[in-house]
């Protein structure tokens, strides 16, 4: 079976990231997986460190 990916344009705007990372970690914490929103949270605090480096 051959699935098309679709592709999403880069956020532009640091709200529109900050509120989809709110929204997903309310959604992991509501399913109760800490350890994923744990991995997110570093990961996006690794990538906000090198954006303004």
């Amino acid at each position: 079976m051959n699935r098309s990916r679709t592709t999403t344009a880069p956020l532009e705007r640091p709200a529109e990231l900050a509120a989809l990372v709110a929204d997903l970690e309310a959604m992991l914490t509501r399913l109760r997986l800490t350890a994923i929103r744990d991995r997110l949270d570093n990961l996006l605090e690794e990538a906000s460190r090198s954006v303004i480096r």
